[in-house]
């Protein structure tokens, strides 16, 4: 067990959590699947895209030993350890200052080469970059080995996510890790959950930071989010109209096959490697196709792919089916395997949906216009519920109300925060795309395949006018932020470099 004791466990902590149970059993029903950041997507290379040049020569991976298992509690000293990653080749400890990338919902491997855009930021400012790792998630296990139950999956929240990153901070201070000094300044950076922990962590702790960068940052709790399958058919329309009456047709062949008979269902889930899937998830499973290439700004690849694959709609399945097998794990969409506890450090999806079941919403169900609908109608809020109450028990509910009450969702009232968002993205209907607040920046990136965290991908020359000026206009607020510099002192230009 990974946990040590440091204080009797007693009477008072057994009676706080029975009085947490029933105020659980107490509550309505609710939630489900959620397309997720995953490893796969983040440090894989699902659509054969060339390689970026590394911007850092090495991260080393370390362990902070003395993370706190419940940071509500002050009777509970138990801690575990959680794993971080430092790069510190260009950190100045008498100038330079502390970027924090927060990992989410996946192993994470520190800063991943396609995501180098703090590594830059670490370039020109002189700066220490830390990779941490969520807990629950990869080898960052409050329990260890030990399966994920639902009782040991309470200390599974944001608030404690929070609480860590607040705590592994002041740790990192105290005791001059990597030569931190307290004159050092900090800057938080994520993209999607962990964009959302970056600007509520500016929120919540101030004085910890002095600035944060959320890209696609899902801040307002949703939990019926049909925005997210209207903006896949927004977005592949702009290959053409084609292109997404092309894959409503092939949702609508799928589902007639599923409908036909048993054996007609039973043959095309087998087709998929999708055996073990009820006729429901399985559509839940063809709907993450599609968002999958659209939410990682591969939307022209995905048309592109439909398009060649013939003209009749078999050929058209096949295609989908063919990449289908390669790159999507069915295991994802099985409520048997979420219910599963046996940890598993590759596997994430258990605890994902426990967050999404418990906190926040964001089921990606079908449009509510039906002429846009990118996937099924059975793919609704009330199978996200259904699947809640089977895998964690009927008390599971998302008070969305709650959560954007607590962190003020998309009304937040905070300063030094920079929130960036894809043209293409699904999630940013979920994020602040504008705002009035001199102290808070919305930077929209509306470029072709600018999708899902895109200003966090390592810079390329050929990147779109509007990404390289989001960039840049980032750059020039962080620099107000640790320098006192002025956030715009230069007019921007196709010619004009980051790191200038």
């Amino acid at each position: 067990m990974c946990i040590r004791d440091r204080s009797t466990w007693g009477k008072l902590q057994m009676m706080k959590r029975a009085i947490i149970m029933l105020v659980l059993v107490a509550a309505l029903f609710a939630v489900g699947f959620s397309l997720r950041e995953k490893s796969h997507f983040i440090y894989g290379n699902p659509f054969g895209l060339k390689e970026p040049k590394r911007i850092f020569k090495d991260q080393v991976q370390k362990w902070y030993e003395g993370q706190l298992l419940d940071h509500s509690s002050p009777l509970d000293t138990r801690t575990w350890r959680q794993r971080y990653w430092v790069i510190n080749e260009f950190f100045d400890p008498a100038v330079g200052p502390v970027f924090v990338y927060i990992c989410g919902e996946y192993t994470c491997q520190g800063l991943p080469a396609a995501r180098q855009f703090p590594a830059q930021l670490a370039a020109k400012f002189k700066g220490l970059v830390l990779v941490l790792e969520h807990r629950f998630y990869g080898e960052s296990q409050p329990f260890g080995t030990e399966d994920l139950t639902t009782e040991r999956l309470t200390y599974l929240s944001v608030d404690q996510g929070l609480e860590d990153l607040a705590y592994f901070i002041n740790w990192v201070k105290k005791t001059g890790q990597e030569g931190v000094t307290p004159k050092n300044k900090w800057v938080t950076i994520g993209g999607s959950y962990p964009g959302a922990m970056s600007a509520w962590f500016r929120y919540k702790y101030p004085h910890l930071t002095v600035g944060a960068l959320a890209s696609s940052a899902v801040i307002n709790a949703i939990e019926d989010y049909w925005q997210y399958d209207d903006q896949l058919y927004t977005s592949t329309s702009r290959s053409g109209a084609q292109c997404p009456t092309d894959i409503r047709a092939i949702n609508s062949f799928i589902e007639e096959a599923l409908l036909k008979s048993d054996e007609s269902a039973a043959e095309m889930k087998k087709s998929f490697n999708c055996d073990s899937l009820t006729n429901n998830e399985f559509l839940s499973y063809i709907g993450d196709i599609y968002a999958g290439f659209i939410q990682y700004g591969q939307r022209a690849a995905l048309c592109d792919m439909i398009k060649k694959g013939g003209k009749d709609i078999v050929s058209k399945v096949d295609t989908v089916r063919q990449w289908a097998l390669k790159n999507q794990d069915a295991d994802d969409y099985s409520i048997a395997s979420l219910a599963n506890t046996t940890y598993d450090p590759n596997k994430s999806s258990r605890q994902w949906t426990y967050q999404t079941c418990t906190e926040f919403g964001w089921f990606q169900v079908a449009s509510k216009y039906p002429d846009r609908a990118m996937r099924s109608a059975n793919v609704s809020l009330e199978l996200s519920r259904d699947i809640c109450r089977q895998v964690f028990g009927y008390w599971a509910v998302p008070n969305t109300d709650l959560e954007n009450v607590r962190f003020g969702g998309i009304q937040q009232k905070s300063f030094n925060i920079v929130f960036t968002n894809g043209g293409e993205d699904p999630w940013q209907w979920a994020s602040l795309l504008k705002t009035d607040n001199p102290k808070l920046h919305a930077f929209p990136v509306g470029c072709n395949g600018c999708a899902h965290c895109v200003d966090l991908y390592t810079p390329q020359s050929s990147d779109a006018f509007v990404l390289k000026y989001a960039r840049w206009k980032t750059t020039k607020l962080i620099a107000s932020w640790i320098r006192g510099e002025s956030p715009i002192s230069e007019p921007f230009t196709e010619n004009t470099s980051v790191n200038k």
